[in-house]
């Protein structure tokens, strides 16, 4: 059967049963082994898309000259997961500089969002943000944590809780001597 008149078969079908109706029942249809043969158009399949990145985000960019090599830096970072690596801390990121950043499902789809505010920023605010290493997930803070753990388990727990308030003569009562009857 020549396209056109599969189209038109099918338009009438269309208007005759509605389209909800035509889609289910060819849902149902299992394709027959004499039907491949008669399809004369082989299907095609796109290849899978690139993953996005943001070098490339930040390639697509007309940047000045004097924040380019900020911009890439920080979109390095951002591929190598060195910067901004987890969604939460690209959402930490957008509150401290009042980004607007839709609930998003994953650090791609923020990619542009972020890296158009990032564009914007002085360059040696980025350079300042990067070394920073603020927003570089909680992997940075391993030192810091480890530390904190050390010296908590030195603390002494047995030691009995003083309470200094009584060390400021102006805090304490005069005690007055009681005479024993």
């Amino acid at each position: 059967m020549p396209r056109r008149d599969l189209s038109d078969t099918l338009r009438g079908l269309v208007s005759r049963h509605g389209l909800p109706a035509v889609l289910h029942c060819l849902a149902d249809i299992e394709p027959l082994p004499d039907s491949q043969e008669a399809c004369t158009e082989t299907k095609t399949l796109d290849p899978p898309k690139a993953k996005p990145s943001a070098a490339a985000c930040v390639s697509r960019m007309t940047l000045s000259p004097h924040k380019v090599g900020a911009v890439r830096r920080a979109a390095e970072l951002f591929d190598d997961k060195r910067f901004l690596p987890a969604l939460s801390d690209i959402r930490e990121f957008s509150r401290v500089h009042g980004l607007d950043l839709p609930k998003t499902a994953s650090r791609a789809s923020s990619i542009h969002r972020v890296f158009a505010f990032i564009a914007s920023m002085d360059s040696d605010v980025i350079e300042h943000t990067l070394d920073d290493g603020a927003f570089s997930g909680p992997t940075r803070l391993a030192p810091i944590a480890d530390a904190i753990r050390g010296h908590s388990g030195t603390r002494p727990h047995d030691r009995p809780i003083v309470d200094h308030s009584l060390d400021d003569p102006a805090s304490r009562q005069q005690e007055k001597p009681t005479v024993n009857s």
